[in-house]
């Protein structure tokens, strides 16, 4: 469903040299300062991804209590096991404290967490969390190997304390982070984990590849008939839920009308087929306005070849004019490293991974070099020929507009006569 894109084992390495090239835009405590000795363990946890996000909104520090708080969930916790993939559930009876931020976001009042606080009934939640698990291996072993390695950390919410907002649930702001309610059965537990892990996953592929272009103003919103009416999703909201409907379509299809049948009354996957291909039909008719790399996730995700974006032209150009880098851009740029790292403040916060030859011109530009040196400067250090080097220059300048890092002027670029 995603190898056309990327693995889980490329993505997962991806992404975590974005997060790693990322600390080195920002402040960080001292127990952080070599960002090659950050091991996957920190770079995988929630807590540690949300600090670091907030970081770059917002010029905070990454303080000494933020590793505390990551090393904490790794004291003592429960797992549950997808085949080889360990998952840590939060655990600890401090979890209500610990995690405030999370209740915050869900604006969830006085909910709380199952912990092992309430031993008898955390360790049967746990029970139907592995048979949930055990069930998806069984049913999509391939779908939970590309799935699984995305999710950092599961706690699971005490419906007793409070009116859960949610059955299961995955917030921006800790990506990487699943949500779920106590389980019903093992049908309902796989359902909530493989629901809120293609969220884990298409956050990371949302970051790593270029699916979403900054602003999308010119895409009306999807419209889900099966929704209170007034309800709109804009376009990445869509994308998401195509991309869940589509995980839980295959696991409802290989599971047969067993599995079907031994879901809730609140389940999804009775409608995960129909759901899939109402909205795939919607995405496939917009996909101009996606970034390039969503014609073979979306083909991925409905099974059928999405037409593809033509490559952009590259005509030989007269160069001339300034571009504007967008204010607040840091950057990360290494000549010996094979990519670059962008970010700019935001909730959450964007983060761009950029080829060397892209991250080169937009360390040039923000230096505020006229476009005619930024030829130059790729002609003497990629040892190109002019044109070559002017229509390199036309390509990264698409890219770069279409992210919405630059701004060009509209004298810029102008095919030679």
């Amino acid at each position: 469903m995603h190898a056309r894109l990327s693995t889980s084992s490329a993505l997962l390495a991806t992404r975590r040299d974005l997060y790693r090239a990322a600390l080195g835009t920002i402040t960080v405590c001292d127990a952080l300062l070599d960002a090659d000795a950050v091991g996957d363990d920190m770079l995988d946890n929630p807590l540690f991804r949300h600090a670091v996000e907030v970081a770059i909104t917002t010029g905070q520090p990454v303080e000494e209590t933020v590793v505390a708080r990551v090393n904490a969930t790794r004291s003592g916790r429960a797992a549950v096991h997808a085949g080889p993939i360990d998952m840590p559930v939060v655990s600890t009876s401090d979890a209500d404290l610990r995690f405030a931020d999370v209740i915050d976001a869900l604006h969830a009042g006085e909910l709380g967490f199952l912990t092992r606080s309430a031993p008898e009934a955390f360790n049967s939640a746990c029970k139907l969390l592995q048979e949930g698990l055990d069930l998806a291996v069984r049913i999509v072993p391939d779908l939970v190997l590309d799935l699984f390695p995305h999710v950092g950390l599961i706690a699971m919410l005490d419906g007793a304390r409070g009116n859960s907002p949610v059955h299961s649930g995955s917030l921006r702001e800790f990506p990487g982070l699943l949500l779920v309610s106590r389980p019903q059965s093992a049908v309902d537990a796989a359902e909530m984990l493989l629901h809120e892990s293609a969220h884990a996953r298409l956050y990371d592929m949302l970051i790593c590849h270029h699916i979403m272009f900054a602003g999308n103003d010119g895409c009306g919103p999807f419209k889900p008939p099966w929704r209170a009416r007034g309800t709109e999703w804009p376009l990445e909201q869509t994308l998401a839920a195509l991309h869940a409907y589509a995980i839980l379509s295959e696991f409802a299809d290989a599971g047969g009308q067993s599995v079907v049948e031994q879901a809730g009354s609140s389940s999804l996957l009775p409608h995960a087929s129909v759901r899939r291909n109402m909205i795939g039909k919607w995405v496939l008719d917009r996909l101009r306005h996606f970034g390039p790399d969503a014609t073979d996730l979306v083909s991925g995700l409905v099974g059928i070849e999405a037409s593809t974006r033509p490559p952009p032209s590259a005509p030989a150009l007269a160069v001339s004019g300034r571009a504007t880098v967008v204010p607040n851009l840091t950057l990360r740029f290494d000549e010996k490293a094979p990519c670059a790292v962008a970010t700019i403040p935001g909730r959450p916060p964007a983060l761009y991974v950029l080829g060397r030859d892209s991250g080169l011109v937009l360390d040039f530009l923000r230096r505020e070099q006229p476009l005619i040196a930024a030829v130059s400067e790729l002609e003497t250090r990629r040892n190109l020929r002019r044109v070559d080097a002017e229509n390199a220059l036309s390509i990264i300048l698409d890219e770069l507009q279409n992210r919405s890092l630059i701004t060009l002027d509209e004298r810029v670029i102008e095919p030679k006569q």
